[in-house]
C-alpha cells in the first residue's frame, strides 16, 4: 500500500553475514510485488541495510554511504533515525563490515512487529501474525551454522512461513547475496507467485553455485559431459552465466600482460637505445610468472581475475629490480671497468636494494595473503600471485641477469654506442 509516508510492506526478513567467507545476503518476503527492488541494500565487503514496513527506498543507499565512510551499524542506524522525520512508521536493520548487527522497530508499526539481532544476523517482521517467525527464522540459522549462507537464508525465509509469516499472506520473495565483487553471487527473485517462497525454493534448488571447486574444473567437467553426450540434430548447447566472464576476462588480461610487456620492452629499448639490454631484462618475467603458478598450486588458489591483477604487478616490480642491474652495469662499462668487473660490481651493489623492495613488498602483503583484515577475502589470490613471483624471480634475477648479460656482451671489454650515450 502506497502512503504519504511511503510503500507499506508487511514483511520478514532476515539479513546476515558469513565472517568466514565476507559474504552479505538477505533473504525476504512480504504480499506487495516486487520485495527484492525495494527493501534489500547490499555493498559487497561493506554492509547490508533491509529497510521494511513503510519504506523509504532512499534509506539504503544512505545507510550503505555511511557504512562505506567507516561508520558502526549503530551509528548508522541513530543517524538515519536523526535525518528521518517518520523514523516511527519504519522497520530498519544494519550490519556493518564487522559484523555488527542492529535493528529499530518504529513505535507506529503494526501490533506483532519485532526483531532479533546477533553478531552478523537480523531476524525481524511486521504486521507478524506470530511473534514465533523470527525466532524461528533466528533458530533455523543458528542450527544451519557451517552450511552455505545462502542455504541458511533459505531455510531460515522457509521456517519464518511456517510459523505463521505475516498478515495478508506472501506474493514475492527474494533471495540476494553478495561476496566481494560488485556483481551479486546470488539475485533470486520471486515477484509475483501464490507460493513466492517455495518458487523461490524450487529456483534456488536449480541455481548452482559452485562452492570448494574452481569455475573453471567446473566448466572442464561439464564440457566432458557434453562432448560424450550425443545430441539430437539440429540441437546445441552453448554454456553462459559466470563461465563466459571468466573467459572474456581471462582473454582481456591475457592480452593486456602482452601489451603490457611488448610496451615496456619499447620504452626500454629507447631508453637503452639498445635491442639486447631491454631483452636481457625482460629475462625477470618467466621466472616470476613460473613463482606465481607455483605459490598458488602450493596454498590452493585459483588462478582468477585478483590473482592476474597480481601477475601484472608482480611484472611491475621484478622488471624494476632488473633494470637496477643492468643500468648500473651499462654505467660502470661507460666508466671503462671490464665486463667482468662491472656486472660483479652492479649485481654486489644492486642487491641491497632488489633485496629491500622486494622483503618490504612481500612483508607488507602478508596479511591480506593470510585473509587478516575485513574484506581481505577478496584480495588474497593478488597477494599471494605477487608473493610467489617475486620470492622466485628475486632470487633468480640476481643469477640470471648478470649471466644473460655477461653472455650477451661477451668479447666486448667496450660499448662504442654506450659510450656515445
Amino acid at each position: 500500500m502506497l502512503g504519504p509516508l511511503g510503500e507499506e510492506f508487511s514483511t520478514f526478513a532476515i539479513s546476515a553475514r558469513c565472517p568466514e567467507t565476507g559474504k552479505f545476503g538477505v533473504a525476504i518476503s512480504t504480499r506487495p510485488i516486487g520485495v527484492g527492488s525495494r527493501c534489500p541494500f547490499i555493498k559487497p565487503t561493506i554492509g547490508v541495510v533491509v529497510t521494511m514496513a513503510v519504506t523509504d527506498p532512499r534509506l539504503g543507499p544512505l545507510g550503505l554511504r555511511l557504512l562505506d565512510l567507516g561508520y558502526s551499524a549503530s551509528r548508522v542506524l541513530s543517524e538515519i533515525a536523526a535525518s528521518d522525520p517518520h523514523i516511527e512508521y519504519r522497520q530498519i536493520s544494519v550490519i556493518d563490515r564487522d559484523g555488527n548487527a542492529i535493528a529499530r522497530t518504529g513505535a507506529e508499526n503494526h501490533d506483532g512487529s519485532g526483531h532479533i539481532c546477533e553478531p552478523n544476523m537480523v531476524a525481524m517482521g511486521n504486521g507478524l501474525i506470530s511473534e514465533r517467525t523470527a525466532t524461528a527464522m533466528a533458530e533455523t540459522f543458528r542450527k544451519m551454522k557451517g552450511d552455505d549462507l545462502e542455504a541458511r537464508l533459505m531455510s531460515a525465509l522457509e521456517a519464518g512461513r511456517d510459523a505463521g509469516g505475516q498478515h495478508g499472506g506472501q506474493h514475492s520473495a527474494a533471495l540476494v547475496l553478495y561476496r566481494a565483487h560488485e556483481y551479486p553471487l546470488v539475485d533470486l527473485r520471486v515477484d509475483e507467485h501464490v507460493e513466492p517462497i517455495g518458487e523461490l525454493r524450487r529456483v534456488f534448488d536449480l541455481y548452482i553455485s559452485t562452492a570448494g571447486e574452481d569455475l573453471s574444473a567446473v566448466t572442464s567437467q561439464v564440457e566432458k559431459i557434453l562432448n560424450r553426450t550425443p545430441l539430437p540434430e539440429g540441437v546445441r548447447v552453448d554454456l553462459r552465466g559466470s563461465v563466459q566472464g571468466m573467459r572474456a576476462s581471462f582473454k582481456s588480461f591475457g592480452m593486456g600482460l602482452i601489451l603490457s610487456v611488448v610496451l615496456v620492452y619499447l620504452v626500454l629499448v629507447a631508453q637503452f637505445a639498445s635491442w639486447q639490454d631491454p631483452f636481457i631484462i625482460l629475462l625477470a618475467i618467466p621466472p616470476g610468472l613460473a613463482g606465481v603458478l607455483l605459490f598458488l598450486l602450493a596454498t590452493g588458489t585459483t588462478l582468477n581475475v585478483m590473482s592476474l591483477m597480481g601477475v601484472v604487478m608482480m611484472v611491475g616490480i621484478v622488471v624494476s629490480n632488473s633494470i637496477l642491474i643492468v643500468e648500473f652495469a651499462r654505467h660502470l662499462r661507460h666508466e671503462g671497468k671490464p665486463l667482468k668487473e662491472a656486472i660483479s660490481v652492479a649485481s654486489r651493489l644492486r642487491l641491497r636494494p632488489v633485496l629491500m623492495t622486494s622483503l618490504a613488498t612481500i612483508l607488507g602483503l602478508i596479511p591480506m595473503a593470510l585473509k587478516l583484515g575485513t574484506g581481505s577475502e577478496a584480495y588474497a589470490p593478488l597477494a599471494r600471485a605477487i608473493i610467489g613471483g617475486l620470492l622466485v624471480s628475486v632470487v633468480v634475477t640476481v643469477y640470471l641477469v648478470p649471466a644473460a648479460y655477461l653472455i650477451v656482451h661477451r668479447g666486448k671489454e667496450t660499448n662504442p654506442q654506450e659510450a656515445q650515450a
